[in-house]
């Protein structure tokens, strides 16, 4: 199920980049990044994202009025939003370049879904979608969390 990529995904061009994701990077040049075939089409799509999220900065900074640089943007993507975080990252370095972003920071946190039974009460953290309680198998569960996509803040340089 999975495709050698040959080639690492590009990343920014001279000086230090900004987000931890380069070091992961950098070891994909020693092996192979591994892509399952559904993920192909999903870059195209974090790539959209990127592009909308840079948008809505370069509103936020115009309505602001601040004729400061953006530093940093602080995002929340849910581990079940089924949006690519090394997608985003990739995007945001290969699309930031022109804007105002621009050597800004990219901060991503990403919170896990809890799991609530009614039936018995417990709950937990889960990493993917569940049908039932993990606890005592119950159907009567809600799902809380995990499917943010948000611009939590923009940080601009004074």
């Amino acid at each position: 199920n999975w495709l050698p990529r040959t080639e690492p995904p590009e990343v920014g061009a001279g000086g230090p980049t900004v987000y931890d994701w380069s070091a992961r990077a950098g070891a994909a040049v020693v092996r192979p990044w591994l892509v399952r075939p559904w993920q192909e089409g999903a870059r195209v799509h974090e790539m959209s994202i990127v592009q909308a999220l840079l948008e809505q900065v370069q509103s936020e900074v115009e309505r602001a009025g601040h004729p400061g640089r953006v530093v940093a943007l602080h995002l929340v993507i849910g581990r079940l939003s089924g949006v690519h975080v090394d997608a985003i990252r990739f995007g945001f370095d290969v699309l930031s370049s022109d804007s105002i972003a621009a050597g800004a920071a990219l901060y991503i946190e990403c919170p896990k879904a809890r799991c609530h039974c009614a039936a018995c009460g417990g709950e937990r953290e889960i990493d993917e979608i569940v049908i039932g309680c993990p606890d005592c198998g119950s159907a009567a569960i809600t799902i809380r969390g995990g499917q943010e996509l948000l611009l939590q803040s923009i940080e601009l340089e004074e």
